[in-house]
């Protein structure tokens, strides 16, 4: 979904990031010996590079009919790992504040 509907102003750090915090998340699982977890991730990684040539393609045609060039106001700025686990905001409403 990030693949298909981002901007492109924002699509590689977005994904780049979102890859990253998966890579983490697998190898911490791995290290906590969840292996469910970590075979999960893995399939969704297997999945997303398997079915990327139609996300692709799908994305192209959406980008084309697209009337607003970057990310829509709804798509809020912020990070809420780095809101959460860094600043300790507990609650959405905090986040927002």
């Amino acid at each position: 979904m990030l693949w298909k509907n981002g901007s492109t102003s924002t699509l590689w750090w977005r994904f780049s990031l979102r890859y990253g915090l998966d890579i983490v998340s697998a190898l911490r699982s791995l290290i906590g010996g969840e292996w469910r977890e970590c075979k999960a991730i893995v399939r969704a990684h297997l999945h997303f590079w398997r079915t990327l040539p139609a996300t692709h393609r799908k994305r192209k045609k959406l980008q084309d009919i697209r009337t607003i060039p970057e990310d829509p106001p709804t798509l809020l700025p912020i990070n809420i790992v780095m809101e959460y686990f860094v600043r300790k905001k507990r609650r959405f409403r905090d986040i927002l504040a």
